[in-house]
Parts: C-alpha cells; sequence; structure tokens
C-alpha cells in the first residue's frame, strides 16, 4: 500500500469521525457550541494541526489529479486490456475516494 493513501485513508477517518459528532443531536444548543468551541480552541491553539490539515489536502488533491488525468487519457480507452481496464476501475474509485475527501474537507 502506498503511504499516501495510508495517510489519506487515516485523514479521512477523522473528518468523517469530526463531522459525525458535529451532525450528533445535542441535548441542547449550548452543548453544540461547547463541542464546536472545544473544536475552535484546538484548531487554533495548535497550528500543527492547520499545516498537516493543509499539506493532507495538498496530498488529496494531488492523488485527485492523478486519477483524473488517467480517466481521461487516451491510453484508458484505446485498448481492451483487462489490465488496463483494472487500472481504470482503480483510478475511478481513487477519484470518488479523493473527491469525497475534498469535499468532505
Amino acid at each position: 500500500m502506498d503511504p499516501g493513501w495510508l495517510i489519506l485513508c487515516l485523514f479521512m477517518i477523522a473528518e468523517v469521525f469530526l463531522v459525525g459528532v458535529l451532525i450528533l443531536p445535542m441535548p441542547s444548543n449550548s452543548v453544540r457550541g461547547m463541542v464546536i468551541d472545544g473544536f475552535r480552541k484546538i484548531w487554533k491553539k495548535y497550528p500543527n494541526i492547520r499545516s498537516g490539515a493543509a499539506l493532507v489536502m495538498f496530498l488529496n488533491i494531488w492523488y485527485f489529479w492523478s486519477a483524473l488525468n488517467f480517466i481521461y487519457s487516451d491510453d484508458a480507452y484505446k485498448t481492451e486490456n483487462r489490465q488496463v481496464l483494472l487500472r481504470l476501475f482503480r483510478e475511478e474509485r481513487n477519484a470518488y475516494l479523493t473527491g469525497f475527501g475534498i469535499f468532505n474537507f
């Protein structure tokens, strides 16, 4: 497994967890405000988190561009070779995953 994909997978799990916590039903708006303020304080207190998120987002955009570059190239559709079709399916999957990560960020 490519280490970049491992980083993207772990970052996507963290994103899904944070979004899941934010959309959970809360007993009151004051509790929701405390949760959001807690996330905001952590985000502002640790600039390394912001820098890491920016680097992972750059990696995500890089992989998204790479996947779309192959999908829209002429090489993907010239042949009926099964290996090329498998790579095309893999790149489509990667495009969906990275696109979801970009959208979720």
